[in-house]
């Protein structure tokens, strides 16, 4: 089903835009464990000063939110660096992002960015591989407690055929040489054993420690990455503009480092997410966002309710594909390719 292609309705953003910058991928490498330890610290101190255990458990109730969000960014990084957008080398790109994701316990970064450019090309249509393994997932509440585990045993299983040399198993291929992608799923795997060895060794030397600053965060990071896929994409369309939500809250912002800007990143797919929320006021000032009746929600906690939307499939494909480049062959959106 053919249909405008996507660049035709995203205006030109200067090409600037989709080069990583080194400070501000700098900046992303620090603040995101930062997120995960700075509550780590103050939930650890809290606990060890505050009695009975019950007001204890409360005063870190806040912290551990907070660290929740810091090991999702962690994730994030991940999705960054397999989207090629953390470094100009993509291999060192990659390999950044995939350490950094790994330490996100169960969930295996190369196993995701395998589907991840299919799911780009295919944005809530028919051939959109994020949609149906959570179909049968009909309420609020089965979402946030099974969706992450669901595509987690999914994303283990792509990540180990690709490091046994398996066929790529989906429409499009990421962008890097053919026998860079065993040894980067190889890598994820040995990146997240990494990590166990050191979670364990914290716990080793104190439970307490291992339980308010690793296990409570990261399974809070768990129940808000399943509602991840549902704040992107539940109650859209398949159109550009339609197709994602921009969760525009400063809070977000902070917690994300600019992904929230979700819709922007489907139009712009090369451009990394620290640049987004200047892709979002450039779309905004030229009326773009109003005119689209683009799927933009400013309110935190209001994003949530997309939890409970509708997350179907289109019932085609169209031709519009949000990797060439916007305007102009000068901007160097890293295209995909059918795999081979």
């Amino acid at each position: 089903m053919a249909r405008a292609d996507c660049s035709t309705v995203r205006p030109r953003i200067p090409a600037a835009w989709y080069r990583p910058s080194r400070w501000w991928t700098a900046a992303l490498l620090v603040y995101a464990p930062l997120l995960v330890l700075v509550p780590a610290i103050a939930a650890r101190l809290l606990v060890a000063a505050v009695h009975p255990w019950p007001l204890a458990a409360i005063a870190i109730l806040p912290f551990v939110v907070l660290g929740g969000y810091g090991f999702q960014l962690m994730g994030f990084v991940g999705h960054e660096g397999m989207h090629l957008s953390l470094m100009r080398n993509r291999f060192a790109s990659a390999c950044v992002g995939l350490f950094y994701a790994s330490s996100v316990l169960s969930y295996l970064e190369m196993g995701f960015a395998a589907q991840h450019w299919t799911h780009h090309r295919f944005t809530n249509q028919y051939s959109d591989p994020d949609i149906r393994p959570v179909a049968h997932l009909d309420t609020w509440w089965k979402r946030v407690l099974l969706a992450r585990a669901t595509y987690n045993v999914e994303y283990v299983q792509t990540a180990w055929l690709l490091a046994c040399g398996g066929e790529w198993p989906f429409r499009y291929r990421i962008p890097l040489p053919k026998r860079a992608i065993p040894l980067l799923a190889r890598l994820n795997f040995a990146f997240a054993a990494a990590w166990m060895v050191v979670y364990a060794l914290v716990a080793l030397a104190d439970g307490l420690t291992a339980l308010v600053a690793v296990a409570l965060p990261m399974c809070f990071a768990l129940l808000i990455s399943s509602c991840q896929t549902f704040l992107d994409h539940a109650g859209a369309g398949d159109e550009p503009y339609r197709n994602a939500w921009s969760r525009t809250s400063p809070l977000m912002t902070a917690v994300y480092f600019g992904a929230n800007y979700h819709l922007e990143h489907h139009l712009y797919p090369g451009v990394p997410c620290y640049r987004l929320p200047r892709v979002h006021r450039l779309l905004r000032d030229a009326g773009l966002l109003a005119r689209e009746r683009a799927n933009v929600q400013p309110s935190f906690l209001r994003a949530y309710a997309a939890v409970a939307a509708p997350y179907l499939p289109g019932r085609a494909d169209f031709d519009a594909d949000p990797f060439v480049p916007a305007g102009a062959s000068d901007q160097p959106e890293a295209a995909p390719g059918p795999a081979r």
